[in-house]
């Protein structure tokens, strides 16, 4: 049942009221569950788990930049690290129960694991990062360019491509699997889901009006940020 959209009750967009669902499913089950182990999945404690879990997450995202950094430059490989322990957004966020920290966790392990040539465990975290928030398709150039980058040279096209096939295959299962309800079917896409994320970005433009939005409309792009830093 968990994989059949029509009738799983997991599915936000099984109930009327919420229809309306562009956040990643991942991390929600993966809370859910944990919480379930410990009988503590009521709604007054499922959101404590919730936090504990960004903050974990958020640690594992320092020790991903030292590997970065001991990759590409020894010099420099605690500074990255230490920079981000005092960094204000990732704290203020790994104090919360929300997508983006999984996200952001996710992200750098791919890009950890591009970096020393893991490309099909890259997949399967790239895959976890797109189950966390969809907006992770936006780092996927970067692993094309780095894998571009690694098998070009070699012109073993063959072997290449079922390597790229492989990753691909990895990607969209793991994908599927924990965020199935942006599916109907095996490959189709879920109309809620697509109508959710045009409706977010209606949100984001000047005349939608959106409340958290509002506040930003009369500030100058990039130089509001320049003051305020």
């Amino acid at each position: 049942q968990y994989l059949d959209t029509n009738t799983s009750t997991l599915n936000p967009f099984n109930y009327p009221n919420y229809h309306f669902f562009v956040y990643g499913t991942f991390p929600i089950f993966l809370t859910k569950f944990i919480a379930h182990l410990f009988n503590q999945d009521t709604y007054d404690l499922v959101n404590l788990w919730g936090r504990g879990l960004s903050a974990i997450f958020d640690s594992f995202n320092i020790i991903l930049l030292f590997l970065i950094f001991k990759k590409i430059s020894k010099k420099l490989q605690y500074l990255p690290s230490l920079i981000y322990c005092f960094a204000v957004l990732p704290l203020q966020l790994s104090h919360f129960f929300t997508v983006d920290i999984f996200l952001s966790t996710f992200v750098l392990a791919t890009f950890t694991l591009i970096v020393y040539d893991l490309f099909p465990l890259a997949s399967l975290t790239f895959g976890l990062a797109l189950a966390s928030k969809i907006t992770a398709i936006y780092f996927f150039p970067i692993i094309l360019i780095f894998f571009l980058k690694k098998y070009i040279r070699e012109k073993k096209y063959f072997k290449n491509m079922l390597i790229a096939l492989s990753c691909l295959l990895i990607l969209f299962l793991v994908f599927r699997f924990f965020q199935p309800y942006s599916f109907i079917g095996i490959f189709k896409l879920n109309p809620l889901f697509i109508e959710s994320i045009k409706t977010l970005q209606f949100y984001n433009k000047p005349n939608g009006y959106y409340p958290p939005s509002v506040y930003w409309l009369s500030k100058t792009p990039l130089l509001f940020s320049i003051e305020n830093y």
